[in-house]
């Protein structure tokens, strides 16, 4: 591996790790003394931390909207396309998961985040090496964005505020954005994925994708995943299969979580 890519590695890991204990620094102070100390010990530490989370979701997600929708990278081929802003993608993302990991290490989190971070960890330090098939890593990457709506909840919950209409307004905002981004994401990818084949075969008898049948392109995309090195190959088998499962687990448990709320609150 390279040794200025471990530096990088180590520079963003130092400054998510400083963002967490400046932010927990300020929260503690901005808020009272009883709010604090009732917060549990994996909570406590959660203080600093989501606002790291939400600064990588803001970054990871800004980055993959821009790198699919507006360079348009993937656009006719999912497998062999890979820029430099990929290589800033995948950087970030591997120090984030880093330090999400050991932040993790000291609280009792739900097996599913452990799955999320480590896929993510694991992907990321591949990608750049085999420059092969990031597609569904850079575009599940907008998924990262519904943290933001996530924590401010969190935050509005952990702190004292969830008798305010605020709050409640930030339930259904995060019910919203969890809807139309997580589950909705995977599906498109898979619709892209399908549209945009990669290099068509010289035995086909057409040149443009446009002219490709809905089966031809199947076909052409599955000859372009099986002439990938085994290892994006498995990547790319596995990983978005996990992402898409998570993300409508965890979906089903905000939209859950906010039904349950309204309930309540009608009762």
């Amino acid at each position: 591996m390279d040794t200025k890519l471990i530096y990088d590695y180590a520079y963003i890991y130092v400054i998510y790790g400083c963002i967490h204990l400046f932010s927990d620094i300020i929260l503690t102070r901005s808020f009272s003394k009883k709010a604090i100390q009732k917060l549990s010990r994996d909570d406590r530490i959660d203080l600093g931390e989501k606002v790291s989370s939400a600064v990588n979701g803001l970054i990871t997600g800004i980055l993959s909207l821009y790198i699919v929708f507006y360079q348009n990278a993937f656009k006719g081929d999912i497998y062999n396309p890979y820029n430099p802003y990929m290589d800033t993608f995948f950087t970030n993302l591997v120090a984030y998961s880093l330090y999400d990991l050991t932040v993790m290490h000291f609280q009792n989190n739900d097996i599913t985040f452990h799955i999320h971070h480590w896929c993510a960890l694991i992907g990321s330090i591949l990608a750049p090496i085999y420059k092969d098939g990031c597609f569904f890593p850079v575009i599940f990457g907008i998924t990262e964005l519904t943290v933001i709506t996530n924590n401010f909840t969190w935050y509005l919950q952990r702190l004292g505020f969830k008798d305010t209409e605020l709050y409640q307004n930030s339930l259904f905002l995060r019910a919203v954005v969890f809807t139309l981004i997580r589950p909705f994401c995977g599906v498109y990818a898979i619709y892209y994925a399908i549209q945009n084949p990669g290099p068509i075969p010289s035995a086909y008898p057409v040149s443009s994708i446009q002219d490709l049948t809905l089966l031809d392109k199947i076909s052409v995309s599955w000859a372009n995943f099986m002439n990938m090195h085994i290892v994006p190959r498995v990547l790319n088998f596995i990983f978005p299969l996990m992402f898409v499962l998570l993300n409508f687990a965890w979906t089903y448990v905000i939209l859950s979580n906010y039904m349950k709320k309204t309930k309540t609150r009608i009762d």
